[in-house]
């Protein structure tokens, strides 16, 4: 089983919302959204090393 980890964040309103508004669109939550962010953006960050 995957272990988590709760954190807590602070983000401009104006990106909870538009991160908000795209997690809808794909039918993810907000949380689900972010760990996806994150995730892609590891993968480019690794790409490029």
């Amino acid at each position: 089983m995957e272990s988590k980890v709760a954190t807590l964040i602070r983000i401009d309103e104006e990106i909870f919302e538009d991160i908000k508004t795209i997690a809808d669109e794909q039918n993810r939550s907000f949380n689900k959204q972010i760990e996806y962010i994150l995730k892609k953006y590891i993968e480019e960050y690794n790409k490029n090393e």
